[in-house]
């Protein structure tokens, strides 16, 4: 009787070893560099907002000819010039901060307990001045 060797299938345990701490240190590298970019985005998302509220607010003003009337108290503002679905999302809040009759300001605040929460506020000033409270200490230094 003559055998044949049977050859033998699969992965030594050092092989999959390898593997493993390859994709580990590939997971590593990867997973806070997707994090960072979902976080930037978002914040590109809520400037975004900020520049369509302040283009609603504007054709308000040319229609009324002031900016009287654009939040409906507590600074949210009103639902006739801007869509509701963007004065709260799951990252940012809008909130018109200050206005009156010849100027406004306009915030997106990180919700808190979202992945955004130490990103900072977010400003826009009727002027068109941009800030970012890049900190999160309402110091408003860097610009957007």
């Amino acid at each position: 009787m003559n055998r044949q060797p049977v050859s033998q299938q699969g992965y030594t345990l050092l092989e999959v070893m390898i593997v493993v701490v390859i994709v580990g240190v590939i997971a590593a590298i990867a997973i806070p560099s997707y994090t960072g970019h979902l976080v930037d985005t978002r914040r590109t998302a809520a400037q975004a907002s900020l520049l369509e509220l302040a283009n609603a607010i504007e054709q308000h003003r040319s229609q009324l000819g002031s900016y009287n009337g654009i939040d409906a108290g507590g600074g949210v503002p009103v639902v006739a010039i801007f869509p509701a679905d963007k004065v709260n999302t799951d990252f940012y809040s809008l909130r018109i901060t200050q206005s009156n009759a010849t100027s406004y300001t306009l915030q997106a605040t990180p919700v808190a307990g979202s992945p955004q929460a130490g990103d900072g506020s977010l400003r826009l000033l009727s002027t068109g001045e941009r800030l970012w409270d890049k900190a999160g200490d309402n110091s408003f230094s860097a610009s957007w």
